[in-house]
Formats: C-alpha cells, structure tokens, sequence
C-alpha cells in the first residue's frame, strides 16, 4: 500500500463554539499546524485523507457551516504565502488540484 504523505488544508466558518473546538482538537491530533483560527495545513496519509472526510462531516453536520478540505499540488504550494515555520510541517505534495469535499444538500 502506497503510504505517500500529501498536503492537505482544512478551513471552516462555524458559529458553534462546541463544533470549532472539536475542529481545532482533531487538526491537533493530526499534527495540522494552524495558519489563522480556522485555518490548519498539514501531512496526511491516503488513510487518514479518508477518514477526515467522515470526521469533518460528523463535526460539521449543520447545512449553515462551511467547510473545505483541500489537497494541495506542489505548485499551489510553492505559491503560497506560507510562513516557513508553518512551511516546515507542509512539505509533501499530492499530484491532485484543490477539491472540496462536502456534498452538496
């Protein structure tokens, strides 16, 4: 199995304090490093991408929330205007572009 780390980003908009902490508490147990409050990049494994589709969906289960996850390509990367503190703990690359992963209602 192919165990390839990839850079993901995760952000949300919430009103719901009990859902934003859940959020922050699960980007810390995945080693996501924040950038702003409701911004958090990080390495995931094919696995662990599979299972935070199910875990942001469960923390996020009201329509009125926002949420995305995204992958980012190593160009997308490159690009950004990462600190390179926070650079640090993002340097993986997947071959994909950005993708949203919520279903739409």
């Amino acid at each position: 199995m192919n165990n390839e780390l990839t850079t993901v980003l995760i952000c949300w908009q919430t009103r719901n304090w009990h859902h934003e902490k859940r959020a922050v508490d699960w980007c810390k147990d995945y080693g996501l490093q924040s950038i702003l409050k409701n911004v958090w990049i990080g390495q995931l494994t094919p696995k662990e991408r599979k299972d935070s589709t199910k875990a942001v969906d469960k923390i996020f289960p009201k329509p009125t929330e926002k949420v995305y996850l995204i992958e980012l390509c190593k160009e997308c990367f490159d690009r950004a205007k990462i600190p390179e503190n926070t650079r640090y703990f993002a340097t993986a690359y997947s071959g994909f572009e950005i993708t949203n992963n919520r279903k739409s209602s």
